[in-house]
């Protein structure tokens, strides 16, 4: 969209406001907002915005033109932010936890920090923003400026009636262009600290979440940079939460002093900051969360997916207590099946088929026992395997985890690093040999440049992890079907693999035409 598009774009939606009825300011009916209390943990809140829906249309419409290419090799996003802020990337979480843990495996001397920022959206500098955007960004500069150009009024709506709340610094939460105005604003440090750094380390940001990696000398360069600096952007460093993992340092001593030196001058928490298990460090404790994977020592990463595994419980539990099968199946198959692909993604299958698959299979199996009506050891092993394949290959559509693991590892390793890193040594590139390894049972002839192949020509019809799955598939499935001995169950399964079967159970129960009574649903779903 041009420039002067945009331009009556807005004009046309002033006058309807003012059509309407809207007050001639019309622009602080566009700036003011409605403020909505999200519980934040245990005690604490997070106050969402609630958007007026003309500024949502304009501001998705700006948004989406930041990712326009309009012909060149890269959109803004991409020129602007680079490698160093993630936050509008596509699967940014993904590169940052594959890089940092690629670099904690090639330099185990040097430490790295995984940052929190205090309050980071409502505190971001309004001014270097909209500068930034004035200088970058220049044709929706107007618009923002008359949002965030002077004070607004959240608007919280209390038993005594409307409470306005004033904001004149920061962004709104909930703002479709929040995120993106953070970046904006913040990323003139960023390109400060990496030129600090040169190429001695590596500094990926995820939004407001920083991470860091080099070696101890570097870093205090650079925490007091960040310190310092950062109070100009609206970057006040949460000295209380983030954790700081120290390198290998080759003796006791030598850990004990930098930990002390980062209390001392920084006043970071002794407890935040974790002594490699070489120098005496506790192994259990000895990682950190990043932008939603782990990365540490591996007693630490099993003992965060038992926590996750603690919560996967609490969630089957919640679904099997779903009155309706129906229901109660479609969130096993749609939510609940789905809800470790991101970790499938970001961690070793070697880890995640020892350790929560098979935890996380037997929750499944729980779930699929609560609607089927039986017992959880009440269901065969080869039922159990029968489920996973697809709906059209004579299963319920749960998937494989345990080969899984092994296509989203692949696909998101291959996808976000580059091939220098593929190639080089160490616990990930043994991850993926182990994968093709695998995948070599199922199709003899892959190799890794096969893999590199596949993540380009597979992009215009599928996703990578579904071209790799796609290898299993087939020989899974017969495999399955090996397992049932009986000519007629033989029949009745091979006559279910077929595209138009089992579409009864892709229907969602929106109306009562297309809704199964429990005991309905319990009986076509056993006979199957």
């Amino acid at each position: 969209m041009e420039e002067n598009q945009f331009a009556d774009c807005l004009s046309s939606i002033c006058n309807i406001l003012l059509e309407v009825g809207a007050p001639p300011r019309v622009y602080d009916f566009l700036r003011d907002n409605e403020l909505c209390a999200i519980p934040k943990g245990d005690n604490d809140i997070r106050p969402i915005g609630m958007r007026n829906t003309f500024r949502k249309i304009c501001s998705t419409a700006f948004l989406m033109t930041t990712n326009e290419t309009n012909g060149s090799d890269k959109s803004f996003n991409q020129l602007h932010f680079g490698k160093v802020q993630l936050g509008m990337t596509e699967a940014g979480c993904e590169k940052i936890i594959h890089h940092f843990r690629v670099y904690s495996e090639s330099f185990p001397e040097h430490d790295m920090f995984f940052a929190d920022a205090d309050n980071a959206f409502n505190r971001a500098s309004r001014f270097i923003g909209l500068t930034e955007l004035k200088t970058h960004f220049p044709h929706i500069f107007p618009f923002i400026k008359n949002i965030y150009g002077s004070l607004s009024n959240g608007w919280f709506f209390s038993e005594s009636g409307p409470v306005a709340i004033p904001s004149s610094e920061g962004y709104h939460q909930g703002d479709v262009l929040g995120s993106w105005l953070f970046c904006l604003t913040l990323q003139p440090i960023l390109v400060s600290l990496v030129r600090r750094l040169e190429s001695r380390g590596l500094i990926m940001f995820f939004i407001d979440d920083g991470n860091f990696a080099c070696h101890f000398d570097e870093m205090v360069e650079i925490l007091d940079l960040l310190i310092h600096e950062g109070r100009e952007f609206g970057y006040h460093l949460n000295r209380s939460k983030g954790t700081y993992l120290l390198g290998r340092c080759g003796d006791r001593d030598t850990a004990t002093a930098r930990k002390q030196l980062l209390v001392d001058r920084f006043n970071l928490k002794p407890e935040n900051i974790k002594v490699h298990p070489e120098d005496g460090g506790d192994e259990s404790t000895y990682g950190a969360r990043v932008v939603g994977g782990f990365i540490g020592a591996d007693t630490f990463v099993r003992s965060s997916h038992q926590a996750k595994y603690d919560e996967l419980k609490e969630d089957a539990l919640a679904i099997s207590q779903v009155e309706s099968l129906q229901t109660r199946y479609l969130l096993l198959r749609w939510c609940f099946c789905q809800k470790i692909i991101f970790l499938q993604r970001v961690t070793f299958p070697s880890v995640m088929n020892r350790y929560l698959i098979p935890k996380f299979e037997s929750l499944k199996c729980f779930i699929l026992s609560t609607i089927l009506g039986l017992p959880e050891e009440g269901i065969a092993l080869k039922t159990q395997k029968l489920a996973s394949l697809g709906i059209q290959e004579s299963g319920l559509g749960f998937g494989n985890s345990y080969l899984t693991s092994h296509a989203a590892f692949l696909s998101s390793y291959v996808e976000n690093v580059s091939e220098k890193t593929l190639m080089s040594s160490g616990k990930s590139l043994e991850e993926v040999h182990s994968s093709i390894n695998l995948i070599r049972k199922y199709q003899p002839d892959f190799d890794i440049q096969a893999l590199m192949l596949l993540c380009v020509s597979s992009k215009r019809t599928q996703t990578l992890q579904s071209a790799i799955y796609d290898m299993f598939r087939e020989k899974y499935r017969l495999s399955v079907i090996k397992l049932f001995d009986s000519p007629r169950e033989i029949a009745w399964l091979e006559s279910l693999h077929d595209p138009d079967a089992g579409l009864w159970l892709d229907i969602a129960p929106k109306t009562t035409l297309h809704t199964l009574s429990n005991q309905s649903f319990q009986m076509a779903l056993t006979l199957r």
